[in-house]
């Protein structure tokens, strides 16, 4: 699935770390930390969930041994998180025979 953020967003940003976004259709605000603001930039309405956790994973396991699935499911959590509240659609990718595929 492909993570489209809504386009009634005003986001803001606080000393780098902190942003919140407000969905003006609902009157709505999320408070995203460092790593979920990673993530929230990475939804571009192209990249799959599953491509997002593989970006979100590359340099922290440069550092330290990473659990990719788990980041996966904490990815997939969050992302329902912000589908529920408004802030993104799930589309499903399309393949080359232009049949949906959940990728």
């Amino acid at each position: 699935m492909i993570p489209i953020p809504t386009t009634e967003l005003v986001t803001q940003t606080d000393a780098g770390t902190t942003v919140i976004s407000y969905h003006q259709g609902v009157c709505k605000a999320a408070t995203l930390n460092k790593t979920g603001y990673s993530v929230w930039q990475l939804m571009d309405g192209k990249r799959t969930i599953r491509e997002i956790t593989t970006l979100i994973v590359a340099p922290l396991a440069l550092h330290s041994a990473v659990d990719a699935e788990s980041v996966h499911k904490d990815v997939e959590a969050f992302i329902a998180a912000l589908e529920e509240g408004g802030f993104v659609r799930l589309a499903a990718r399309e393949n080359q025979e232009g049949q949906n595929s959940e990728q």
